[in-house]
C-alpha cells in the first residue's frame, strides 16, 4: 500500500483536465476534429476517482480523516458556484421562457442542487438519449447531469473506502480490482438493456471512478 500523498497539485493531471474540458466544449460546438469530444466527461470521472480517493487514503494513513470535514469541503467547493449558476439561469428564464418551461426549469434546478438531475434527465430525455438531447433539449441544466453523478460518488465513496481501509488494509488493491470487474460487468450488461438511460447512471459509470481509485493502490509510483 503506497503511503505517498498523490493528491498534491499535479501539472500532468491539470493538463489532462484542461484537454478534457476543451474536448467537451469542442464537441458541443461541433468543431471539426472533435466528434468524440464527449469522452472528456469520462476522463473527468477517472481523474475524480483518483484525486478524491487519494485524499481519503492519505487522510486515513495520517489518522486525520473525518466524514464531516470531507463532506463540508466537497459542499463548499461545489454548491456555491452551482447555486449561483442556477440562480442566474432562472433569473434570465423568468424573462425569456414560457411559464410551463420555467416551472420545469425550476424543478430541474432543485434536482441539480441536490445532485439528482442525472436521473431526472435519464427519464425525460431517455427516449432519444443524451446525444439527441444535446441537439433538441431546451433545458439549460442538461450539463448538470455529470455534476450530479460526481456528487453521488462523493456521497458513497468515503463510506466504502473507509470500510476497505479498515477491513482489507493489506489487500486493498485486490478488493478494488474485484469491484472494478463487477462494475465493468454491470456496465456491459446495463448498456445493452437500457442504452439511453444508462448514460446518466452512476452504477453504470462506477467503473470509471474505480479505474481512478485503483491507481491509488497500485504498487507503483504515478
Amino acid at each position: 500500500m503506497p503511503a505517498a500523498d498523490k493528491s498534491n497539485f499535479r501539472l500532468d493531471i491539470n493538463a489532462l483536465r484542461a484537454f478534457a474540458v476543451l474536448a467537451v466544449i469542442a464537441y458541443h460546438f461541433d468543431i471539426l476534429g472533435f466528434p468524440g469530444g464527449f469522452v472528456g466527461v469520462d476522463v473527468f470521472f477517472v481523474i475524480s476517482g483518483f484525486l478524491i480517493t487519494s485524499q481519503i487514503q492519505q487522510s486515513l494513513i495520517e489518522g486525520r480523516f473525518s466524514f464531516a470535514n470531507f463532506f463540508t469541503s466537497r459542499l463548499r467547493r461545489i454548491v456555491p458556484a452551482l447555486a449561483v449558476m442556477c440562480f442566474v439561469i432562472l433569473i434570465f428564464g423568468w424573462f425569456y421562457v414560457l411559464p410551463s418551461e420555467y416551472i420545469s426549469h425550476t424543478k430541474t434546478a432543485f434536482q441539480a442542487l441536490f445532485f439528482g438531475s442525472n436521473y431526472a434527465f435519464g427519464k425525460t430525455e431517455g427516449g432519444g438519449g443524451y446525444f439527441d438531447a444535446v441537439q433538441t433539449s431546451v433545458s439549460p441544466f442538461l450539463h448538470t447531469w455529470s455534476l450530479s453523478i460526481e456528487g453521488q460518488f462523493y456521497l458513497i465513496l468515503p463510506f466504502v473506502w473507509v470500510l476497505i481501509y479498515k477491513l482489507w488494509n493489506k489487500r486493498q488493491e485486490h478488493l478494488v480490482f474485484a469491484l472494478l470487474v463487477i462494475a465493468l460487468t454491470y456496465f456491459a450488461y446495463d448498456t445493452t438493456q437500457h442504452t439511453e438511460q444508462s448514460f446518466y447512471s452512476l452504477p453504470v459509470r462506477a467503473w470509471e471512478f474505480l479505474v481512478g481509485a485503483s491507481l491509488v493502490v497500485l504498487p507503483v509510483s504515478l
